[in-house]
């Protein structure tokens, strides 16, 4: 008996007997890791009044990831006084990141809620800013380095933003703080500190390699930002409803520093127990701030600081903050009601850091 042939169904897209599509070489893959700097060197002397230093423009090179900010001082003394909480962080008053069109990617925010940011957004493996190398919280000779996050996910280059035209930059802005704010009490000199930008990027890959194989030449869903924005509600003692009025995109984190009416972390400030509501859902129902402050740690492996509460979605790949794939980001829309309820042990405000990310029709 003759044998009877059979016919493979054709890929769709190409004709019987044509060779398959070459599958395309990751973009992560193709192209290539690149660090630019300083594009800006500044030296101020923290004084009286506050002091703003920029707009710097961000090189222009292939895809912008993060950009880096140095801090290093010298000369400082105390004087008899003692340096403030959130020291070193805050010499640093206010850091801004925008896009081409002046629109935000990091809003205004000051130097300690920027630490939050890479604390726990996990952009890199060992989040901790106060354990890198280099690290120093003295008066004498502050050091320590933070990024402006622009990528989401190194692992594809997720959110990195295409950063090739010249004449249209991306723009940092910094602000240098008081020295009273920096240390409180004696008669302490300030030191004076250089401020030093890097560009951490992505090149652009070409269409094809040296072996000819096809490449992908942008990240995944190119156009996808992710955004860090503060809001500052006031709380009272006793019951409080706080509303978050960052909805409409996907959130990644949400970090909330209650302080006291000084100005002071303080964690009564923020409910024990307290409750997060996510319209209909009780997403966190009644929960203590002893599990909150274990379950930070255990997705982190660092120890909450006193006053700051974490929300975090994105330890779905292996149980540590970021590097994640997506699966656990919380979606909302504009008429989405989030808020937490609970009862304060005493009057002040809260600092609500929202991550969110606003993804193109091709990343969804």
């Amino acid at each position: 008996m003759a044998a009877t042939a059979t016919l493979e169904r054709p890929a769709k897209g190409r004709s019987p007997g044509s060779a398959p599509a070459r599958p395309r070489v990751p973009f992560v893959r193709a192209a290539h890791r690149h660090n630019e700097g300083s594009f800006f060197d500044v030296t101020v002397t923290p004084a009286a009044a506050t002091q703003a230093i920029g707009p710097f423009d961000v090189p222009s090179y292939g895809f912008a990831r993060y950009v880096v900010i140095d801090v290093l001082g010298a000369g400082g003394a105390l004087g008899g006084g003692a340096v403030t909480a959130d020291y070193p962080w805050n010499i640093i008053q206010s850091v801004e990141l925008t896009d081409p069109n002046g629109a935000y990617i990091n809003f205004p925010v000051d130097g300690y809620s920027l630490m939050l940011e890479n604390l726990y957004g996990g952009y890199v493996w060992s989040t901790d800013p106060a354990a890198a190398p280099g690290y120093v919280n003295t008066i004498v000779a502050p050091s320590f380095s933070l990024r402006i996050p622009i990528e989401i996910t190194p692992w594809d280059g997720f959110g990195s933003l295409a950063n090739q035209n010249a004449a249209s930059a991306y723009k940092v802005r910094l602000t240098v703080n008081t020295l009273a704010a920096l240390v409180a009490g004696g008669a302490p000199t300030a030191p004076a500190i250089r401020f030093r930008g890097y560009l951490e990027a992505w090149s652009a890959p070409a269409q094809f390699d040296l072996l000819n194989q096809p490449q992908e030449t942008q990240p995944p869903a190119l156009g996808t930002t992710q955004f860090w924005s503060r809001f500052q509600p006031v709380t009272v003692l006793g019951q409080n409803t706080i509303r978050l009025t960052r909805v409409g995109n996907l959130l990644r984190n949400v970090i909330i520093v209650a302080r006291a009416v000084g100005g002071a972390r303080a964690a009564n400030v923020f409910p024990d127990p307290i409750t997060l509501q996510w319209d209909s859902a009780a997403l966190y129902n009644q929960e203590l701030q002893a599990y909150r402050a274990r379950r930070s740690f255990e997705v982190s492996n660092v120890a909450p600081p006193v006053g700051v509460f974490v929300y975090s979605f994105t330890d779905d790949q292996d149980g540590h903050i970021g590097f994640e794939n997506r699966h656990l980001w919380l979606p909302t829309v504009q008429a989405t009601r989030l808020e937490f309820t609970g009862v304060t042990g005493a009057a002040g405000s809260w600092d609500v850091l929202t991550n969110d990310v606003a993804v193109t029709p091709a990343g969804r």
